[in-house]
This record gives structure tokens, sequence and C-alpha cells, in this order.
């Protein structure tokens, strides 16, 4: 390498041994008879253009050859920032089909010039002149002629890039003449002498000539010569030399070919006025160092500098550069430029140890699939665009990506260097389009320097396809849920799934089947496989297509491994006791992320429609001897259900459209039923009409639904039968169905019936039978039982409390319990005794008063009913009366007692009797409520904080888009708090707390039934200086005030209030929020009113000012400053 600039002003080289001078100026020019000069040319900045992409750290200042020529930040060309303007001219480079990188080119220790001898073998011409530019005697040299070669032995090695191998190699260099000055010479042959400098590989040459000396001469260093010197020996001016290097191996001298190698090759020794042109093949960039001496003219570079140097090291010197090939064999031209025509020598050098790396890059290609489909979609819904996966260097830095193309093949990266990389896939484009999971793997791949296309190492990724799972629940229409009414069974639906959508390989409404998913067949999660089934009569052989019976206990069915796309879903076979639903059930699989391989869809719902029988009757009375009828109306008719779900259900004949007595219909669930006549509602003197047992059942093979009347258990012999079609909705014709068919069933039309019943009831006399009820109610007593112990249960409803389920919650006060004995019999009735025992409980019923007809009756000594001092006869209807009282129980105590009733009918002297029991019970809660309200406030809400918003309804204002609005004046507030427990409450607190608004609600003053309540120090009402004990069912009272607000003010405030139980002792609490606001007033304009006083005034001064201001105009300007110094 070149020394620095200070350095090259020398203008003389020095021996690579560091000896002095040999000779001084003045002596060297006498020893050749001659003079000397030295050329100066000022340094020229190169101008600079515009930093492509490809230039990294340096500045592009030209190209040479269409390569850009750059300048480079530094000069060390080991630093980071020297290779990366090396790494930045290769990055776009094309390499495909490099083997070989030439990274170790330069003297070695072993270094020899093949058939050299010594320079001094050349006589004292050729030693001297070269010697002048650095050259010892000993350098090995050899004489040259036109298209001969010269071979640089074991200049280093070459880098197989594939196996690592360091191959030797030798230069090869073919001399192709020169170009001689003005010395009036033609002869083409050199003497050519290498040598070591700095681990450069340096050339010098001269030509030998014969005949007169040449004179005045100089060598490279620009030093005074002569041609001849010492022993007479001759050499001419050259002002050119041509050449042609290239690599050869050591083992066998082959060169290496041109396309397969890369190289580094620093070309120095670029002397003042000296061009070296290097060849145009593979050149791929220029290097020239910060402050460079050189410049691009004609086909290569040269020096503007004066003088010269023969140092070199790792820097960049001003007359040196680097050159980056993709070619072996290169053109190597060696020219001075300056117009003497008197050098007598010619140096160059090539080559040296060169710190930086030639990263030969290469490519990958990844083959991106879909795990068991391979390249091949599914279908459209899914796709391998815009999938990405990003690349990561051995650092973990992103240094690039690579895109899936849509058709699945094989992609190519960028160039990289060569080294092992890492892919992994982007989470960011696996979405929706793709129909895929993200592959969470990494993927490891070596990138090989040169190989690239077809040659390129391949990595493999796969991905897993998205698929979906879906379920439909059936729900019964009516229940809402998988239980129907009556005897009605879903678990025999029968779904089917189709396509919704035109798919590559499926059309809409084509079934889809079980194997349509070529990985795995579509697996069935709930319900049952159905290999047949009866649609409409005919058996239907499913084959692979999907049709499933729903599951017998979820009523559902559950698919999963369904492709992605649109299906929906369809009943092929209704259930029993149900219509078929004629839906189309749509139901799409869609991507949800790409993390979830199973996408699991929203449930879907199918309702089906059960079946109703419509029964249809008249009742009618025969006349002994059937000489008349009539229609009796207000009988009733109570149809129990037999089986499964279902209540009884009572109908009530009265009078139908057309006026006629004793018609009734009612709507019956699909199931069997008993139908009996209600003998309390049948006219008196007739028998009641034996049961009818209604029967309904479904022949699933024939899609046929019958009911049945009968008077046999076993719905044996019916006296009437219809049958019903239930269309599948399937297109094939019924051929089951013969004889008569009553209707068909459908979703719209989901009913059977029977044909009308006449129901006859005979005239039968009775003889009159004695009967008595007694009953016993915390609730007045409206009405007689059945009597004689036959009746149900809580028969009266409210406050019959037969049963300790039922039993009445008691309050904290005396209980009145009302009885009533009746004579619901046909005959009269007399001894009339009555009874009242305690049967759970320590208290009984007490102070028990009986009346009849609001006469007092007392008891005789054998415990009968009296009236005036005589028995009573009770006649048929009649009744008595009495009212007793329950103390206040202990809290959490039972109560429980029974009445019972004796008496003797008049005529027949039978003995008839009854009881009835009554329960009740103790159960201290305290509750408290607050209600507030703009409003007046009639009663309480629920208490405890259980209630809801607004429960007061107007005025009531519990949010803020409820608030009542507010006009201009100040709003009372009305407060109500009430004891709605069932104990009294004490220690009662009240707060109003402003949570909205800069007001609050003032003057708020408590009352109790009119008196006014005080707060102690605690905070708790007092009533004449005690704490107020609220009764259950009473309440306090306030009002207050809120101030009127601005416009578009709001205002909230909470009320709270506390109490605890006076027997208890617990605590309970509730609170209440009211809102109001006051809505911004519009904006309107002023309106214009009469003008009076100082209005006309004002009016009258503006226009007088405007008449003025008019008049003014027509005024010379000196008037108008007359009238203004008037008017001061």
């Amino acid at each position: 390498m070149k020394k620095n600039q200070n350095e090259k002003c020398s203008h003389f080289r020095q021996w690579k041994s560091g000896k002095k001078w040999l000779y001084s100026a003045t002596a060297l020019a006498l020893l050749v008879g001659g003079v000397f000069s030295l050329n100066h040319e000022f340094h020229v900045d190169l101008p600079v253009s515009h930093v492509s992409a490809d230039v990294v750290n340096a500045t592009q200042v030209g190209s040479l050859n269409g390569q850009p020529v750059v300048k480079a930040q530094s000069t060390d060309m080991g630093s980071s920032s020297f290779q990366a303007t090396v790494d930045g001219l290769l990055k776009n480079a094309n390499l495909d089909g490099v083997k070989y990188v030439a990274d170790n080119i330069s003297w070695q220790p072993n270094t020899s010039l093949n058939g050299g001898v010594p320079l001094s073998s050349f006589g004292s011409a050729a030693r001297f002149n070269l010697g002048q530019d650095g050259f010892l005697k000993t350098d090995l040299a050899v004489p040259i002629n036109v298209g001969q070669n010269l071979i640089v032995m074991n200049v280093g090695t070459i880098t197989n890039i594939s196996t690592n191998e360091k191959i030797p190699v030798s230069l090869k260099m073919f001399y192709s003449g020169i170009e001689h000055g003005n010395d009036g010479q033609t002869n083409q042959n050199a003497i050519i002498g290498v040598r070591n400098e700095g681990s450069t590989i340096t050339f010098g040459a001269v030509t030998p000539v014969s005949g007169t000396a040449t004179s005045g001469g100089q060598t490279e260093s620009g030093g005074g010569a002569g041609g001849a010197v010492g022993d007479g020996s001759l050499v001419g001016f050259i002002n050119k030399i041509r050449t042609n290097i290239a690599l050869v191996r050591s083992d066998n001298g082959q060169e290496i070919p041109n396309s397969d190698i890369i190289m580094a090759m620093k070309v120095s020794d670029v002397d003042a006025n000296q061009l070296i042109e290097l060849g145009a093949n593979g050149a791929l960039g220029y290097i020239l160092s910060p402050n460079s001496a050189l410049s691009v003219y004609g086909g290569g570079l040269r020096s503007t500098s004066s003088g010269a140097s023969i140092s070199d090291s790792g820097e960049l010197t001003d007359n040196s550069y680097v050159v980056l090939k993709r070619f072996n064999t290169s053109l190597m031209d060696t020219t001075y430029l300056d117009g003497a025509n008197n050098h007598i020598d010619l140096v160059w050098a090539a080559f040296g140890k060169l710190p930086f790396k030639v990263n030969v890059t290469g490519t990958f290609k990844l083959d991106k699939s879909l795990v068991s489909y391979g390249d091949t979609m599914p279908n459209s819904h899914y796709n391998l665009q815009p999938i990405v996966f990003d690349i990561y260097d051995n650092t973990g830095k992103d240094v690039g990506d690579i895109v899936v193309p849509a058709n699945g093949k094989p992609v190519e990266s960028i160039q990289l260097p060569p080294a092992e990389y890492t892919l992994k896939e982007r989470s960011s484009s696996v979405t929706s389009s793709t129909g895929q999971t993200l592959n969470t793997n990494t993927y490891k791949v070596t990138v090989v320097g040169g190989k690239t296309g077809d040659n390129a190492p391949l990595a493999k990724a796969d991905n897993q396809i998205v698929k979906g799972q879906i379920e439909l629940n059936k729900v019964d229409k009516e229940t809402g849920t998988t239980k129907g009414n009556g005897k009605a069974d879903m678990a025999s639906a029968k779904y089917q799934l189709f396509y919704g959508e035109d798919l590559a390989s499926h059309k809409k409404d084509e079934p889809v089947k079980w194997g349509d998913v070529p990985d795995k067949p579509i697996e069935l999660l709930r319900g049952t496989k159905v290999d047949s089934y009866y649609a409409d009569g005919k058996l239907v052989t499913v084959g692979d297509n999907i049709v499933v019976d729903v599951s017998d206990s979820d009523m559902n069915i559950g698919l999963k491994g369904l492709l992605l796309g649109k299906y929906y879903l369809k009943e092929v076979d209704s259930p029993v006791g149900y219509t078929l639903d004629k839906s189309q059930i749509d139901v799409e699989v869609k991507w949800q992320d790409n993390k979830t391989i199973n996408a699991i869809m929203p449930v879907v719902k199918s309702t089906e429609t059960p079946i109703k029988a419509k029964i249809n009757f008249q009742k009618i009375a025969e006349i002994s001897g059937g000489s008349a009828s009539s229609g009796f109306n207000d009988v009733k008719f109570n149809f129990t259900p037999l089986e499964g779900v279902g209540k009884v259900i009572t109908a009530k004949t009265g009078i139908n459209s057309n006026g006629d007595d004793g018609y009734g219909s009612v709507v019956l669930d699909y199931n069997d039923y008993i139908m009996e006549e209600v003998p309390e509602t049948s006219p008196k003197g007739y028998d009641v009409i034996k049961p009818i047992y209604i029967h309904m059942e479904t022949d699933t093979k024939r899609d046929v639904v019958i009911i049945t009347a009968s008077y046999k258990k076993d719905f044996s012999n019916p006296f009437s039968t219809h049958e019903y079609y239930q269309s599948d909705n399937s297109g094939i014709a019924n051929e089951n169905i013969s004889g008569s068919v009553a209707g068909t069933i459908t979703s719209e039309v989901p009913y059977i019936s029977l044909a009308p019943l006449r129901l006859t009831d005979k005239e039968t006399p009775l003889p009159p039978l004695p009967s008595i009820d007694v009953e016993k109610s915390s609730e007045t007593v409206p009405q007689a039982g059945q009597g004689n112990n036959s009746d149900k249960d809580d028969n009266l409803g409210k406050g019959d409390a037969d049963t300790k389920a039922t039993a009445i919650k008691l309050g904290n006060k005396d209980q009145a319990i009302n009885f009533r004995i009746a004579n619901n019999g046909a005959e009269t009735l007399t001894h009339i005794k009555v009874s009242d025992k305690t049967i759970e409980g320590k208290k009984d019923v007490k102070n028990i008063k009986w009346t009849y007809k609001d006469k007092d009756l007392s008891i005789n000594k054998d415990g009968e009913f009296e009236l005036d001092g005589k028995l009573l006869e009770l006649q048929a209807d009649e009744f008595v009366t009495a009212v007793g009282t329950l103390e206040t129980l202990p809290d959490g105590e039972m109560h429980g007692d029974e009445v019972s009733v004796s008496g003797i009918g008049l005529t027949s002297a039978k003995n008839v009797s009854d009881k009835d029991k009554w329960y009740g019970k103790l159960e201290n809660k305290p509750s408290i409520d607050v209600e507030k309200s703009s409003e007046n406030i009639t009663k309480s809400g629920d208490g405890n904080n259980s209630d809801k918003d607004n429960n007061l309804d107007k005025g009531d204002a519990d949010t803020k888009a409820t608030a009542v609005k507010l006009d201009d004046k100040v709003q009372t507030i009305n407060f109500r708090v009430t004891n709605n427990g069932t104990e009294p409450l004490s220690h009662i607190k009240v707060t109003d707390k402003t949570i909205d608004g800069k007001q609050d609600v003032k003057n708020i003053k408590w009352v109790y039934q009119g008196k006014a309540l005080t707060i102690n120090k605690d905070g708790e009402f007092e009533l004449d200086g005690k704490l107020l004990e609220l009764p259950v069912d009473g309440y306090v009272e306030a009002t207050g005030t809120l101030d009127k607000l601005d416009g578009g003010e709001t205002h909230a405030d909470e009320a709270t209030v506390s109490g605890k139980g006076a027997i208890s002792g617990k605590t309970v609490g509730d609170k209440d929020e009211w809102y109001g606001e006051k809505p911004k007033a519009p904006d309107t304009p002023k309106p214009s009113l009469p003008m009076t006083g100082e209005t006309k005034a004002k009016f009258a001064g503006l226009a007088g000012l405007i008449l003025i201001a008019s008049v003014a105009i027509f005024v010379k300007r000196k008037s108008i400053a007359k009238l203004i110094s008037r008017l001061k």
C-alpha cells in the first residue's frame, strides 16, 4: 500500500530494505548525462452524486464499466464500515453459480516467479532503472515477448464455498505488448520482474533495446535516468504495457473458470499521471479511499497526484483502489498519461492481504404447504396468501422476509450471505383469509454462497388448517326447553347437513358426506349416526350422507371437523308428537384466530312445534223416557293426562256461535287422557257420563298420527278414530295411507281432532244424602268445600293453609281465624257438634264464638249447637260461622289446629262428618324501605335494597335516563320510610347525600302520624323524647326542597335508611336515588318592543348622528373643521 499524501510529496521511492537514497538527483543526472524534472499536478476533488440503495457507508462519485465507483468513509479496510461498503456492492449482484472466493491472494512465503532469474542477470540497465522503483537485484524477472505467459507461483488460496476447501493458486500473466515513448524503437519484448511489496504482488517492466542509448528519461518515481547504464545494456522508453492476468490452480495449472469465481483485487501503485485499466467483464464495483487521488478515465482509474511511494499496509491509500469482480481473466493495462514519452519503466501492483471479507450470497427456497393437503387448498376459504415468513440471522436480527405465493410452489428468498438462518411465520400474516393456524415452529436453513435457483437449499413448512365444530339444540316451541308437554318426545328427530354455498368440489344444496373431508372423516360428537329413516312413509337409505338422530339426553347434535364454509341443517324426520321443522337452519364455520384449530361455532337452535288435539263436545241432559233432551251449560269436564308432563285441564260447556247450549271445546297436548265430568257441576238429578279414554299415537313407519276415544282403559274398542298424515316434506307420496284421512299435520297446522263427542246424562232420581263441610282460614271463608272428608288440601286457596308447607306467615300480632260450617247436602242436619284441637305448638285458638244468621249459638251439655234453647236444624245450603283468636306466637314457632264437625241427617238419620286443618308460623324478618319522589308517595317498595329502578313510576327518577325535567321554581321532594317487614323497627337513621350537582335538598322535616320527629346525637329518630319504634306497616314521611337549577344543570341525591328489628335485633337498610335536570333553554331572538322613555331618546340620538354624518359628506373639509371647533 502507499503512504499518506504527505509522504507522496517526496517524489522519490525508497528501497524496501529501508536504505538511504542511492544517488542524489544531481549525481544521477551526471551519471546518465542528462537532467531530471518533477511533474506537478494539483489534486482535483471528484463530484459527489446521489447515494444509491446499494451504496453503504460510502459516497458514489461516478461509474466505471457500468458499475458504481464509491469513496469509502474510512481508509481502514478492516473496519466494519468498510466491510458494509463491500457487502452493499455485492448485495444485489448475480452470484448464481459462484463456486470459489478469492479471499487470500497476496505474496506468500513460498511465492516465486516460475522460470525467473535474479534481476541482476539482465544487465545493469534493467537492474538500475527498476531498482530506482524499489526492485532489488535479487528479485526475480523473466524476459517475455508478445503472446507469452509468466506465472507467479503460490500466490495464496481460493475457497470452495460449498466445501470450504482451500485451493492453492498461482497468478498467470499473459503479455500482449507495449507502447514505446520517444525512443524510435518498435520492439515488443520486455523484462518483467516481480517482488513482494507489503504483501502486494508488484510488477515492474522495462523494454530492452539496442542501438543508440536513450537519455533524459525518467523512472516511475520521477528521477532522471538514461537508457544505458554501466555495462552498456540499454532499455527504451515505455508508455504502456498490456497484460491479462488470471488465477490458475497450482496443482494442475488449470485456469479457474470465469463464471466460478468472485474476487476482491486491490490495485495499487497507481502513481503520478498513471492509468490502470482492468477489464469490464464481471466488474461489480470500485472502492476508493476517502481522499483518493484517483479519478475515472476511459476504462480505468488514473492518478492526479504527483510522485509515488511503494509502502503498503491494511489502509487503502489515496493511490490505490479495490475492485470487486465476478470474473477470473482480466485485462490489466498500465499507461502514462503525462505526455512525457520518456518513462523508462512501469511499476504496478495487484492483490495483497485484504482484511475484509468477500461475502458471497446465496438463496434458499421455502416450500409452504398444508398438512395432509400439500399445495391443494381444501376449498376457497383457504389460501396461502398473504402468509409471510420472517428471516432471522444467527444473532436474531430480522434480515428480510419471504412471501408465500398463492399456488404454494417453492419461492426463492432474497440474496443472503452464507450462514444459517431461522425462518419464523409472521403471526399477523396468518389471517382469516388463510383459513390456517399459525405455525409456531422455527425452521433452520443454511444458505450456501452461490447456490441459488434450483440449487438453493429448500426449507419446508406446513400449517394446520382450521376446521369447525357445530351444534344444534332442539327446544319445544311452547316450553322453550328440551322437555315438551304430554308424551311428545323430540329424541327421534333427525337432521341432515347440506352445503350452503357453491364451492369448487360441491354445489349448494348438495348433501354433505362423512368422507367429504379428505384427511379425516367428519366426527360425530353428539347424537346418533343414522343409516336409514322413514320419510313420508317410505324407507330412505342414507349411505355416506350426514344424517344424525338427536341425543336422547340433551336433544342436540354435534359435528366436528367441518371445513370452513357455509352449511345448513334440515330436519328430515319429525319426532313423535311434533310437526316437522321446515326451516333451513344456516350455520357458517368461520376462522376465529390463528391459534384455534377447532373453531367452535355458536349453537344454533331448532324449534319444534308440538302436535295439539282439538276436542269438541256437547253436554246433553236427556229427560227420563227419552222424550226430550237439552244441552246444559256450565258443566265442567276434567281432562287428566295419563302419561308424561301435564296438568289437569278443565273445560266448561256454554253457548256456541249458533246459540246452541251445552257446547264445549278443549285443546290438549299430545298425550293420553281420561275425560271425566265434574259431578258438582252436573245437572241435579242426572247421572254423569262414563269416563272416556283419549289415546294418541304415531306410526313412525307409515308417518301417520292416530287419535282414538274409548271407554276402555287400554284404549281398545274405540268408538271414534281419526288418522292424520304427517308430512316430512320429502316430495315422496305416502303410499301407506289407506282409507280416509282426516287431514295433514304441518308446522302451520299442527292439529288433530276427534269427531264431536255427544255426551248425554240420563235422568236418575237420587235419594237425598246428608253432607256437612267445615272450613277454616285466616281469610274470609267464601264457600263450602266438598265436605264429608272429601276435600283436597288448600281447596279454598289463600288463607286455607291445610299443610305445613302452605302455613301462613304470621306477624307480631294476634291472628283472627275464621270458621264456617255448611250443610252442602240435600237433607236437613241436626245434632251438630264442633271441636277445635291444637295439633302443633303451645297456643290454642281462643274465644271462638259461633253465629247463625247473626244470632249467637249456644252449646248444650252434649256439645251440640242450640238456637234459642232448641237443637239447631241446619237446612240444605245453610251455614254457621265463627271467629277465634290465635295470640302472637314466639319467633320461629309453628302452630297447627284441626276443627272437627259432625251431624245427623234429619230424615235419613245418617251420621256425617268433616274436618279441616290450619297452620301458621311466625318468622320475624325485619325489612325497611325508603322511597323518594317528586310526586306523592302512596306505597312502599320491596325494601332491603331489593327494589328495581323507578319502581314507583312517575316522579321516582332513580336513574339519569329518567331524570325529572325541572322548571324555574323550587322543587318539593317527598320522602317515605316504611316498615315492610314482620317485626317493629327501632334505631332508625336516615341520611340524604348529594351525588351529582351543586344543590342539596334542604329543609327536610320528618313526621310520624302528624307528629314531628327529632334526631338524637346518634342520628336516630325520636318521638316525644324516646326512640321511635315503628310498627309493622308503619311509616314516617318528610318533605324537602331543591332550589331551582340553572339551565343545563343536573342534580342527584341518595337517601339512605337503616334500622334494627325490635325482636330479632337484625340490622336492615335501604337506599333510593333521585335525579332531576333543568333543560338548557334554546337561544331565542329578543322581541321588538315599543319604544318609550330612554329607548326613544337613544334612538333619536342615533338617528341624529346618522344625519350629521350624511350631511358631512357634502361639506368641505374646512367647514367640517369649523363645525367641530364650534362643537368643542
